[in-house]
């Protein structure tokens, strides 16, 4: 090497801009080997707009590089955090409403999809002062306020599911004793279903406990007891 760099900028350097970029060639691409000049040539280089730039790229590189400050791709997962814990604040309210009147056995909806005991409970809220979820239904478009009658529905058979995989999971994990309910029955419009469920022995609580539990309903073709069996053999294995 027959002269010095300078090392902020051969590192921090880019070459792929115009004017001024192309400028700075010593120090940067090439050596200064002009020793005469060299104090002056140093002093103009310290104080171009490359050095500065290259300075600053410098140390930013070292503070992130010691986690003193967050690199772009912190800001950005920072950022999508705070979106999803803020969508979170604003649906839960609606989570929480709907699951009220599953657990007390309250009809959600009346007449109509804009008329129910779920809309009257999400008013409520927003009278007893939850100002996150005033503030979404306020501000948020028709279509992303999430109480539409299909946005309930979804969140019904998303529950009914973890539900689902809650009991599964445990008869797995305790490995206890458990038998299946089967019942025949018709629907509104007389739609034959096979209700089944499950009883089983829970060891929760220092005394064991038999508890029988509600998993689903199952559409039947015909009332032979070989397409029952099919359907108690698929669901389970559905769920299995």
């Amino acid at each position: 090497m027959k002269g010095p760099f300078c090392v902020f900028c051969v590192l921090f350097h880019s070459f792929s801009g115009h004017g001024n970029s192309y400028k700075q060639i010593q120090f940067v691409k090439k050596p200064c080997i002009k020793y005469k000049d060299f104090h002056k040539k140093a002093c103009k280089h310290k104080v171009s707009k490359t050095h500065l730039q290259c300075t600053e790229n410098a140390v930013n590189f070292i503070k992130v590089f010691s986690n003193k400050a967050s690199t772009v791709f912190d800001k950005i997962n920072t950022s999508h955090k705070l979106l999803i814990d803020n969508n979170r604040k604003k649906i839960f309210p609606i989570i929480s409403s709907i699951l009220f009147c599953g657990t007390q056995e309250i009809a959600l909806r009346g007449k109509t999809s804009n008329e129910g005991n779920f809309n009257s409970l999400i008013n409520f809220r927003i009278e007893a002062g939850d100002k996150i979820l005033q503030s979404h239904l306020e501000s948020s478009p028709k279509n992303s306020k999430y109480i539409s009658a299909r946005v309930q529905n979804e969140i019904i058979n998303i529950t009914g599911k973890i539900i689902l995989s809650r009991i599964t999971n445990y008869l797995v994990n305790s490995r206890s004793f458990f038998s299946i309910l089967a019942d025949e029955t018709a629907d509104i419009s007389g739609t034959e279903q096979l209700s089944i469920g499950i009883r089983y022995i829970s060891f929760e609580s220092e005394n064991p406990a038999v508890k029988e539990e509600f998993l689903g309903f199952v559409a039947l073709t015909d009332m032979h007891a070989k397409t029952v069996a099919k359907s108690i053999i698929h669901f389970l294995r559905h769920w299995s």
